[in-house]
């Protein structure tokens, strides 16, 4: 249920050198905003380790440096905390907005097909997503842009960007922090200091049960191909990600007993696949015990029911067959 409520809102929307966010100006508009109801059922429903793992495949830690003339060294700094996904998974990140006690927006790009939330308050930032991700810690190469972004919030706090000193300090930062600097601000800030991106080591502790199930339900897939030239029907499950995250990928493969196995699909990626049919029946039970969320859930249950059917051979004859291919259709067409 959702209340709807007429409300006139400033919005502020910065230059982001990150993909998906645009340059705009200061407007003043009524718009009709949709706000969940939050119950105390609702923000328990998530295990802080599934959004930890989820913030791990599918967040951003943002920064902004946009020119202000008004302000006082000439620009505005602002952290942001944005999870984005596509426009038809919106119900899943309602239930992370309340998991994080209602705080930031959830707002939907319907021309682009993707929705956002996202967190600008740094008092919330400083009450809720750094101390979250302080007591779960990330996991995932993701690890070092959090720490980086957490030292800018520092500074926010400490007022520095409101000093030429403090903003270049910030710059410098933000410099290492996920696609580094616009040409733009490389040319107003040509003299920075050179800061190196800390490298990222996964640690050795066991990765938690509700942390792979959130990772997968960012980054895994669950896939069903079928040969026309014979009818095998073949399922797997994929994991792909950066070749710096290599170890991570292994960390996932040791925590499901070494099955599957790492392809390096490129130069920059690395992949992990389960193609054998025992061990995704095993690896399928862990999702069974630590449910997926989302969208994902969806796809999960069907590819789950297909397992027996090629455990049986079904694809034989050919009533199996139909039973699969119609199950694969309805797989496929889940976002």
């Amino acid at each position: 249920m959702f209340n709807l409520v007429i409300a006139t809102i400033t919005l502020f929307l910065f230059i982001y050198e990150e993909p998906f966010f645009v340059l705009s100006t200061l407007l003043d508009k009524t718009l009709l905003v949709e706000f969940p109801e939050i119950d105390s059922t609702t923000l328990m429903a998530l295990s802080p380790y599934f959004v930890t793992g989820f913030c791990d495949a599918e967040s951003c830690f943002n920064v902004s440096v946009s020119k202000r003339i008004k302000s006082t060294v000439g620009y505005v700094v602002q952290a942001r905390f944005v999870i984005e996904l596509q426009l038809s998974d919106i119900d899943l990140l309602f239930k992370i907005q309340s998991f994080f006690k209602g705080i930031g927006t959830v707002t939907k790009d319907p021309v682009k097909n993707v929705c956002r939330f996202s967190v600008v308050s740094i008092k919330d930032i400083n009450n809720l997503i750094i101390p979250h991700f302080t007591e779960y810690p990330l996991q995932s190469a993701k690890s070092v842009d959090f720490s980086i972004w957490a030292q800018i919030v520092k500074l926010l706090n400490d007022k520095k960007h409101l000093t030429l000193a403090g903003l270049q300090q910030i710059v410098s930062l933000k410099a290492t922090l996920n696609f580094g600097l616009s040409e733009n601000l490389k040319k107003e800030f040509p003299n920075l200091s050179v800061l190196e991106r800390p490298n990222y080591s996964p640690d050795n502790t066991i990765l938690n049960p509700d942390w792979i199930s959130g990772f997968v339900e960012g980054d895994g897939s669950f896939f069903i191909t079928i040969k026309k030239e014979n009818n095998l029907v073949v399922a797997f499950l994929s994991i792909t990600l950066n070749i710096r995250e290599k170890l991570l990928l292994t960390k996932i493969q040791d925590f499901f007993s070494g099955k599957g196995k790492l392809y390096i699909a490129s130069k920059n990626v690395v992949q992990w696949k389960v193609f054998k049919l025992t061990d995704l029946i095993t690896i399928s039970q862990h999702f069974v015990s630590h449910s997926l969320i989302g969208l994902k859930l969806k796809k999960f249950e069907i590819w789950r029911e297909i397992l027996p059917l090629i455990e049986n051979k079904s694809y034989l004859d050919l009533q199996g067959l139909t039973q699969i291919n119609s199950l694969n259709d309805r797989l496929k067409k889940i976002p």
